[in-house]
């Protein structure tokens, strides 16, 4: 149980304070799919597939079923944290992995009826609706991929004008395939009659992957990064996702200085923190990261002392990375939290805005890349951290259990997976405003330069920093004082730099 009332308005006979479960997505319609489904009694889980299968059709600008994604999940029952890999095998020929991503997921984790999670987003492709001002403005921006597709150009820009926000978007084709998703699982889509049509379609549009790749394209459960500050686990997505390996890094050379640092030295510890995770990117790209071992020791506390043995506050590293992590753009995120205190943090890519730009059975297809993972899957970013309970508050907790505290999934190019680092320590250790973390001016360091790019009033004593467009997207669920000890104090954001929404929270 994870609602409690607030003694003062008890004693006044006014409404209680309860925790309704939150979710924060990166477009309107979907987060409210999530919310629904938590009224319902719906787990994180079901509600960031609710949310997921209604941005297929809201936004298949990054969220189309022809992409792939990861996820992190707490399942508050068992106190396990696993990280959900449904990113394409091939990346030079992507077969779609979405649906059947969470379909599996659901099964797992969820308890929802399936065909009310994908119904809905069924119902907005067949009869329509109003274009969201997310969505409305990738299709302004990407109209070269839009226009070298006669399917996407006939959807999007009919007449060769771009669909503008609150105009109307109908999908039937896409409707048909989410009405086999519905009504028999993901796993006919992928193996069933219509399977091989579907195949067939996408490669007459280019695609290159094979039935056989398709049928056996399914997530991998996987143990997540995962680094400890005091009673506090934070994990991070691991490998295929590189972005995963060098939070974990920023997060264990910052843990240990970020409690006591002034918001300069915080700014300054931040980039040089990035500075130093990037240069040692060169050390662990070369190296198998399936291995689990070597992955381990490159996000030791022991190797992020090593990395920060010669900083001293205030003072400017000569270290200039190479090159900075790839991110995307082209992604969307989602994160819920349920009223039982389990939590799913999600991102999801076709590798490009609109994917490759062909689409077959009304799904968007993933854009191939040649060398290695694609960047729309490589560097998607999620984190999330529990805490052991304290056995206090309002409810009974045993010793050994534990509650959640954060969760965040960042995408929308450069400087978000660094930025969730910085929000999830600030909400953590800190214990401050989540709405005042997201917001706060973000700094990036991009590589191959001594510059350094901040937000309009972003400053880090010492560096130069040249003033950059919005830096990526960080939607996040903070419980800072804990789920089980003060659900009341949790609190949900998206980020306004985005168009997206948060709902929830306490009412």
């Amino acid at each position: 149980m994870a609602a409690a009332c607030s003694s003062d308005d008890a004693s006044k006979g006014g409404p209680a304070a309860v925790f309704v479960g939150g979710a924060a997505v990166d477009e309107p319609r979907a987060a409210l799919a999530a919310r629904d489904v938590l009224a319902a009694r719906g787990t994180a889980v079901d509600a960031v597939t609710a949310a997921y299968f209604t941005l297929s059709a809201t936004l298949p600008s990054v969220a189309t079923l022809g992409g792939g994604g990861a996820c992190l999940v707490f399942d508050a029952r068992l106190g396990r944290m696993e990280a959900v890999d449904f990113t394409p095998r091939d990346a030079a020929a992507p077969a779609p992995m979405n649906a059947r991503g969470f379909f599996v997921m659901q099964g797992r984790y969820g308890r929802a009826r399936w065909e009310q999670l994908v119904g809905p987003a069924e119902a907005l492709a067949r009869f329509g609706h109003p274009v969201s001002r997310a969505l409305a403005h990738d299709i302004a921006e990407n109209m070269s991929v839009i226009a070298g597709s006669p399917e996407l150009s006939r959807l999007l820009a009919p007449g060769g004008r771009p669909l503008r926000e609150g105009e109307r978007l109908v999908q039937p084709a896409l409707a048909d395939t989410l009405a086999l998703i519905r009504s028999r699982g993901a796993k006919e889509f992928h193996e069933g009659e219509g399977a091989r049509r579907f195949v067939d379609a996408a490669r007459a549009a280019g695609a290159r992957f094979t039935d056989e790749a398709f049928a056996v394209a399914a997530p991998q459960f996987r143990a997540p990064l995962t680094v400890t500050l005091r009673e506090t686990r934070v994990a991070f997505l691991p490998p295929p996702s590189m972005a995963g390996v060098y939070q974990a890094q920023v997060w264990q050379m910052l843990a240990p200085r970020w409690p006591d640092a002034s918001p300069a030295e915080q700014a300054n510890l931040l980039v040089e923190a990035q500075k130093r995770a990037l240069a040692d990117a060169r050390r662990w790209a070369g190296l198998d990261l399936s291995d689990f071992a070597l992955v381990t020791d490159a996000i030791s506390a022991r190797r992020a002392q090593a990395m920060m043995a010669d900083y001293r506050a205030g003072q400017v590293s000569a270290t200039e990375p190479p090159a900075a992590l790839p991110e995307s753009p082209a992604t969307a995120t989602l994160v819920a939290v349920d009223v039982e205190g389990g939590a799913a943090a999600c991102a999801v890519s076709a590798g490009g805005f609109f994917g490759s730009g062909r689409a077959a059975g009304g799904v968007i297809l993933a854009a191939p890349s040649t060398g290695g993972a694609s960047p729309g899957t490589a560097s998607l970013s999620a984190m999330m951290a529990i805490r052991a309970a304290a056995g206090r508050g309002a409810f009974a907790a045993r010793a050994d259990s534990e509650q959640f505290v954060f969760a965040g999934a960042s995408g929308g190019g450069r400087g978000a997976a660094a930025s969730l680092v910085a929000a999830g320590l600030s909400s953590i250790v800190r214990r401050e405003s989540l709405g005042e973390v997201v917001d706060r001016p973000r700094l990036f360091v991009p590589g191959g330069s001594p510059d350094v790019l901040g937000e309009p009033g972003a400053v880090a004593r010492g560096q130069r920093v040249v003033e950059s467009p919005p830096l990526g997207r960080v939607n996040a669920i903070s419980c800072p004082a804990g789920i089980i000890v003060e659900p009341t104090a949790c609190r949900v954001r998206h980020d306004q730099r985005g168009n997206g929404l948060a709902v929830g929270g306490v009412r």
